[in-house]
């Protein structure tokens, strides 16, 4: 799938968003006829001339976080810890968003191709849907590879992604997280 292509390092992501991956079962034909071998190589080439920093921008990133008031709808300028403090505490959540490099891969895609809004959506549903280290709960469901669920961590009131959570469910598959 990836003979003749231009893909420095971490580039694979890229390819598998605009190509496509035959593990995925992801259907994007009319964005993967788009960048053809030629095509997708020129686009590489060009972003690497220009001094893009390829190797940092299209990877799995970590996702951007806010914690609000869901009686209020204002969000809570602080931190996890201080929102467990707070005597308001049982009216936070956390909404996951976006990640930086989500936000610069479209930036970029919108400068290097001439894909439609249309097109840039489904490429961010689907490196959503990809990425399975995190908790998009936006994600579009058509396009995740499996399940996730929202864990909590010792503090009931607050729904966060748990680490420990997320490990106890890989437990019966003897796989252990490594944390970085």
């Amino acid at each position: 799938a990836y003979r003749g292509f231009y893909l420095p390092y971490n580039t694979i992501l890229l390819h598998k968003l605009l190509r496509g991956d035959s593990s995925d079962n992801f259907v994007r034909k009319e964005i993967s006829r788009k960048f053809p071998k030629t095509k997708f190589n020129d686009m590489m080439l060009r972003m690497v001339e220009d001094n893009r920093n390829v190797d940092d921008i299209f990877k799995y990133g970590k996702p951007q976080y806010e914690i609000y008031n869901k009686i209020t709808k204002e969000v809570f300028n602080g931190t996890m810890e201080e929102a467990k403090k707070s005597p308001d505490k049982a009216n936070f959540r956390m909404r996951v968003k976006n990640s930086e490099e989500l936000d610069l891969i479209l930036t970029l895609m919108s400068m290097y191709t001439d894909m439609t809004d249309e097109q840039l959506e489904i490429v961010k549903n689907v490196y959503l849907g990809m990425n399975l280290n995190q908790p998009y709960v936006n994600a579009d469901k058509n396009l995740c590879r499996h399940e996730y669920r929202v864990g909590v961590t010792e503090s009931t009131d607050i729904d966060v992604f748990s680490e420990i959570e997320l490990q106890r469910c890989l437990e019966p598959l003897k796989i252990r997280l490594n944390i970085y």
